[in-house]
């Protein structure tokens, strides 16, 4: 369901997301703007699992995204689930980003960040702890 309609109604679905490395096997048909690609999966990585298999990196949320995008978003989710949560925000539908973080006591872990806009979706796996500047959102 949160495929549809977010995480705000499945809370419980943000542990089951899963990112999946794939090998290209084949490029099918290309154009200027756009491929088809045959591709195998690999790997599938659980959520839980993104802290223990990728390094951590340091850097400010600010040089990965703009704080001030969700600050003047049109639209902002907040969903928790245990120590996961979950920010999208977007204008009007047409250009957005989400995040996924964990946050322990001490500590905030960006593992998830994905942006849109009209032709493009892109979501990056990582390990990076970030500082409190997240708490801005709330």
């Amino acid at each position: 369901m949160s495929g549809y309609n977010g995480f705000g109604e499945v809370p419980h679905e943000i542990v089951q997301i899963k990112m999946v490395k794939c090998a290209i096997n084949k490029l099918i048909h290309q154009t200027d703007t756009h491929a088809i690609l045959a591709v195998t999966p690999d790997e599938i990585i659980n959520i839980n699992e993104l802290e223990e298999r990728l390094p951590s990196t340091r850097e400010s949320l600010n040089e990965t995204i703009s704080i001030e995008f969700f600050k003047s978003s049109a639209f902002v989710e907040r969903v928790t689930y245990r120590e996961y949560n979950h920010i999208s925000a977007d204008l009007e539908g047409d250009v957005g980003f989400w995040m996924i973080y964990k946050k322990t006591k001490n500590q905030l872990t960006l593992l998830l960040l994905g942006e849109w806009d009209f032709h493009r979706n892109y979501v990056y796996a990582g390990r990076n702890l970030i500082d409190s500047e997240v708490d801005c959102l709330n």
